[in-house]
This record gives C-alpha cells, structure tokens and sequence, in this order.
C-alpha cells in the first residue's frame, strides 16, 4: 500500500442527522481497521480549520464531493488555501460528480439534487461547479501539472431505490409522484465524475 505510514487529517463538520450517524460509523471504521494511531479525525468548519494551519505542512489535500457544497467565491478561496498549506511537491485533488449531464436519467438527478423546487437543501450556486472553472482556479493558484479524469459511474438507480435514494437526498415526495412512471421504467443516473489535480512546485 503506498499510504502505508502515511497520517491523515480527516475534517468535516458532521451538522445533521445524517452526518453526526456518518461521524459515529467512521470513528466505529477507523477503530476496526486499527488506523486510530494514524487518523485524526477533526469536527470543524473548514475554513476555521484551514486557515489555522501553516505554511507547506502537508503531502495532499484532497476533497470529494466538498466543492458542489461551497460556490464560486468560496472555491477560490479554498484551492488558494489548499495550495498555501500543501508542501511543494505536494498535491491536490478534488472529485466530484459533472454537473454536465449526458442523458435524461443524469439531467433529472441533476434537477432533483439542486432545484430549490425539488430539494429541501437546495446548493449555494451549482450541483457541481463546471470543470473548466476548477482547473482555472487550479492554474491562478500556482499548481502545476494540472489533470482531469472523467470516469463514468454507470449507477442507475430505478423504483423503489430511487425513491429510497431522493428520500436520503433530502428531495420532496412530490418530485417521485410527479416523475414516477420515469423513475420505475428508466430511473436516475448518477453523473460521471470528475478528478482534477495540481502539483505545487
């Protein structure tokens, strides 16, 4: 494994229900896989945490599905953090699902996850934040060799799962009753994902 002595940092605020049951099965995790020596697990606000960190502490800094909760002012702040904090040499890297969508079933996730119509927690600015705008913010940050994937998730969820799905996505009862015949005969689709990187010289 080449993460084998490697000690990681995990941050997030657990607000919620769904959160705090996530904050109690992760610590349950680390404590059964024995990581307790090598996992500091820490409740905060990532800015407060962020910005009481110093200068070059760390190998990485990486997030998934962090950024479609933050919108565009916020992302720059935050990529211009992750880059003064990482040590050169250093990576970062941030995943998250397209907000382009490639069919009818990904459009209609798309449209139940951030419609304020649809979701009870409708997003500050974006499902996703278009790529192009990551990489960007990447490059004015001073990363380098500067990469994106795209690999496709191939989950569709249909009938009763996709009820189940909307249900723990916070989406109203009324978007399953309006699209239901489309929710058992076709589903939803989850979008592709996106991975970008950066490299600090």
């Amino acid at each position: 494994m080449r993460a084998k002595n490697t000690q990681f940092v995990l941050v997030d605020r657990f607000v919620g229900t769904n959160y705090s049951k996530n904050y109690k099965a992760l610590v349950r995790s680390v404590g059964k896989a024995r990581l307790m020596k090598r996992v500091q697990i820490v409740v905060s606000d990532y800015v407060k945490w962020l910005t009481t960190q110093n200068d070059d502490t760390y190998k990485a800094v990486i997030s998934s599905e962090f950024i479609p909760e933050i919108d565009s002012d916020e992302t720059h702040q935050f990529i211009q953090e992750c880059y003064r904090i990482v040590k050169p040499n250093g990576v970062t890297v941030y995943s998250f699902l397209s907000p382009i969508p490639r069919n009818f079933r990904q459009e209609l996730l798309i449209t139940a996850d951030s419609n304020p119509l649809w979701t009870r927690t409708p997003p500050k600015e974006w499902f996703s934040p278009k790529p192009g705008l990551v990489l960007r913010e990447l490059r004015n940050s001073g990363f380098h060799q500067i990469r994106k994937t795209t690999p496709r998730a191939h989950l569709v969820i249909k009938g009763d799962a996709a009820k189940s799905w909307l249900k723990n996505a916070e989406v109203k009862a009324s978007f399953y009753k309006t699209y239901k015949r489309m929710l058992v005969e076709s589903g939803l689709e989850l979008p592709d994902w996106v991975i970008v990187s950066g490299v600090k010289p």
